[in-house]
């Protein structure tokens, strides 16, 4: 019964995404991502409203993607599979539902093996571009254990017709290097560098290697490039601040701060050139082109590239270590402590820097508070109790901030696989289906 139910979840998403012919998929031209509005909503927000194709600051640091018809997770296995292979697979959620399930609507598939469409080896960088999934499959960690060749994978948004659109590890081989690995997918690219194995001393008859970085490529997914394109600009891509592609370079440009000596950024993509926008003050945060935004001692604060100086917008009270996570309809503040001393309660503010809602979450004691919010989208927060997998398992609806309602709810999730059971078997979570 309850394959027959995906299967009809991932028939419903066909026809949402429209036909296919012979592996072929398509969606309207006007799909788009959903957006909400919401009586608490005040001020002028500095973040774009867009979610889909950016790694936007605050949940850059999980692998999911927001798609027109919902939102997809890479959830990674703890332990070994019952085939004696470590994998990755796809969680799949409606935009508005509870619950996540396996993406594959295989009603002859029990989702427990690598034959299922949801599953893919070593898999990362979720991404939704132009009606497809992409990621990437297979990793090459290890020197010796070259069975997952990593690369750039799509599919069908049902997980199903999946084809190999680029060999990343081949491309590297091709150019003398050893292997490849996706630093990111955004705004529908690739981002993904090149390395090769290099011996370092090591005991009497004993061997040690090293990886060591050789160069950065892009790669477009709309297939418009023959070849990956050489990165030649310096620095570090990072995430998205509203126009800013955020980029980090060693060296202060202006004296730094603090001693700090970073400074930041902006990348743009199409002509691979970075403009200097301020040195890095110590603390991440959002930095947009002329202002950073960030939270210390008890406030909001935001920098003024020109004249470095700091205005404190938010003053919260809030005594201790605080981080800010910015999103275009709100600002959300949480501690970076954990564990049962620390303060488990999110603060929510609007782009008036009004104080919208005080939601309490769960203790958790495996992941800083401020990281257990892994993803937004334009309903929810959605948060994870786990610093490794992020798996989705709590969220906050956008609809009942200010009602004096506000909560966490608990999503369900689809059973694990037999390594997953016994790692989480002691796992709250689990109870929750």
């Amino acid at each position: 019964m309850m394959k027959k139910m995906i299967a009809l979840v991932l028939i419903a998403m066909l026809l949402f995404a429209g036909c296919q012919t012979n592996g072929e998929q398509s969606v309207a031209a006007d799909a788009t991502e959903p957006t909400a509005t919401y009586d608490w909503m005040a001020g002028e927000s500095i973040v774009t409203s867009q979610r889909m194709g950016l790694k936007r600051m605050g949940t850059n640091n999980t692998d999911y993607a927001i798609a027109p018809n919902g939102v997809y997770f890479m959830y990674s296995t703890m332990g070994y599979t019952d085939i004696g292979e470590q994998i990755s697979y796809v969680l799949y959620s409606d935009y508005g539902s509870d619950t996540f399930i396996k993406l594959c609507g295989r009603a002859d598939c029990d989702h427990n093996n690598t034959d299922c469409n949801a599953y893919i080896a070593d898999g990362n960088n979720i991404y939704y571009y132009d009606g497809y999934i992409y990621a990437v499959s297979g990793s090459s960690g290890s020197r010796n254990d070259t069975s997952e060749r990593a690369g750039l994978i799509r599919m069908n948004m049902d997980g199903s017709n999946r084809v190999t659109v680029l060999d990343l590890d081949q491309f590297a081989q091709d150019l003398g290097c050893d292997f490849a690995t996706c630093n990111m997918i955004d705004s529908g690219e690739c981002l993904f560098s090149i390395h090769e194995w290099v011996e370092v001393p090591a005991g009497p008859n004993e061997q040690a290697f090293t990886s060591e970085w050789v160069a950065s490529y892009r790669y477009a997914l709309d297939g418009s490039m023959e070849e990956p394109q050489l990165i030649e600009s310096e620095g570090g891509q990072l995430y998205h601040c509203g126009d800013v592609f955020l980029t980090l370079m060693n060296g202060a440009q202006e004296g730094g701060y603090d001693g700090y000596d970073f400074s930041y950024w902006d990348w743009d993509m199409e002509t691979d050139t970075i403009t200097y926008l301020t040195d890095h003050p110590g603390i991440a945060g959002f930095y947009g082109k002329e202002y950073g935004y960030y939270f210390r001692d008890g406030a909001v604060i935001r920098l003024n590239y020109e004249t470095r100086e700091e205005e404190r917008i938010i003053e919260t009270g809030l005594e201790g270590d605080y981080f800010a996570k910015y999103f275009p309809d709100c600002i959300v503040i949480a501690s970076e402590e954990m564990g049962t001393d620390a303060d488990n309660q999110v603060y929510i503010y609007n782009w008036a820097y009004e104080l919208v809602d005080t939601v309490k979450l769960p203790l958790f004691s495996g992941i800083p508070y401020d990281q257990s919010l892994i993803a937004e989208t334009a309903e929810r927060l959605i948060f994870s109790d786990d610093l490794f997998s992020r798996v989705p398992k709590y969220y906050i609806e956008k609809s009942e901030l200010g009602t004096g309602n506000a909560k966490v709810h608990s999503f369900k999730l689809p059973d694990l696989s037999t390594a997953d059971l016994e790692y989480w078997e002691d796992q709250e979570w689990l109870n929750n289906g």
